[in-house]
């Protein structure tokens, strides 16, 4: 039977995710002219958030040995409210990327936690669904955030206005912790923690869900940099303004969430590893076409994109059920990792070529995941 509480407070959290994650793209060329600073400098805002989520990783396995699990996400909420206005008030570039870092770690708290909370409060015979569910929210944020940033470009906000009003949802989700907690909400009283993870160092002692983590990583880098580059595309290479940029990216998250709905309630009569298959091959193609025949093409990527993230977390879940703390833990880290080297490299390729050139990662990033998917069985991980 779903426990319908716990449900509502991962889904709100990764709203809350979703949204402060994706307006940061179609704000980025606003930074760069605020601060005066290139592509490559300018990416270390997005690279150095990733980089503090590989300690995300260590930190979020320490804290959820000890701490109830509602009180690190009400914690981190509040550290991203306060974050997000120091980055507003702040006029020094580098107290600005140092921030960034404290963002990815609080961020990142809101995009782990509920996939552990909705794997542990559904179940098993609606697990993939709850979790299409629950990535189809962040869909939802990816959705509303460009159409809000277009917003703020007509009110003629810069990213200082912007990040302060977008602190009130991050506040908001503080609040409702608050409150939650009032009501004595203990999720880790339910669903207490496995008693075989006891140390730090065995998240590193299995290599399999270190693979399995890895095919989730190489997918969020490409579907990140489509979020944060796509935009800045837009306008520097199909002459687009903010606007019809924003309405770009907008329609591609559409259709992710439309995506992410759908098989939410659709289940394929073929296994999750059939399903991610087609999904990831699809959207090589799809991404080529909207990289050399005409960006509408990007509108269609969200519809082949949109499976992969929420099909990928219930395989994992799937095959890891009894550590899927540590499981979750390391998708985080490697994805962080993955995240931290894509905005280098996609920074670097921006500066010394054009940013379609950096926008090739995007195919590569997908094709690396289907190799580590195809490749899962031959290592003998399942």
């Amino acid at each position: 039977m779903l426990n319908w509480p716990y449900l509502i407070i991962a889904y709100f959290s990764l709203i809350v995710y979703g949204f402060t994650d994706n307006v940061r793209g179609p704000l980025f060329e606003s930074i760069l002219k605020e601060f005066q600073v290139n592509d490559t400098l300018g990416s270390l805002f997005f690279s150095l958030s990733s980089v503090s989520g590989i300690l995300l990783t260590f930190v979020a396995f320490k804290l959820m040995q000890s701490y109830n699990r509602w009180t690190i996400l009400t914690f981190s909420a509040f550290v991203l409210f306060i974050t997000l206005n120091l980055m507003a008030l702040t006029s020094h570039f580098y107290f600005f990327l140092s921030l960034s870092m404290l963002y990815g770690i609080s961020a990142g708290m809101l995009s782990l936690l509920p996939n552990i909370f909705v794997n542990l409060s559904s179940p098993q015979h609606l697990k993939q669904q709850t979790m299409s569910g629950l990535h189809a929210m962040y869909g939802l944020a990816s959705l509303v955030a460009p159409l809000v940033v277009n917003l703020f470009f007509s009110w003629n906000f810069d990213f200082r206005k912007s990040f302060m009003l977008v602190s009130l949802l991050p506040l908001s989700l503080f609040l409702f912790g608050l409150y939650r907690f009032s009501k004595r909400l203990d999720i880790q009283k339910s669903y207490p923690l496995q008693n075989n993870q006891t140390s730090l160092q065995s998240l590193f002692s299995d290599i399999r869900p270190i693979w399995a983590a890895l095919i989730l990583s190489f997918y969020v880098s490409a579907e990140v940099l489509i979020s944060s580059r796509l935009s800045l595309h837009l306008s520097r290479t199909h002459h687009f303004t903010p606007e019809q940029g924003a309405r770009y990216l907008t329609s591609f998250f559409m259709t992710l969430l439309l995506s992410r709905i759908f098989f939410a309630f659709y289940k394929p009569p073929f296994s999750l590893k059939n399903q991610l298959a087609t999904s990831g091959v699809l959207s090589v193609f799809i991404f080529l076409m909207a990289l050399y025949i005409h960006p509408l093409f990007f509108i269609l990527l969200g519809i082949s994109m949109g499976p992969f993230y929420p099909h990928t977390i219930s395989f994992i879940e799937k095959e890891f059920t009894t550590e899927i703390n540590k499981a979750i833990s390391l998708v985080a880290g490697m994805s962080s990792l993955s995240l931290a080297c894509m905005h280098f490299i996609v920074g670097f390729l921006t500066d010394h070529f054009s940013v379609s050139a950096a926008l090739l990662m995007g195919p590569i990033f997908m094709i690396l995941a289907l190799i580590m998917l195809l490749t899962f069985n031959e290592r003998r991980l399942v």
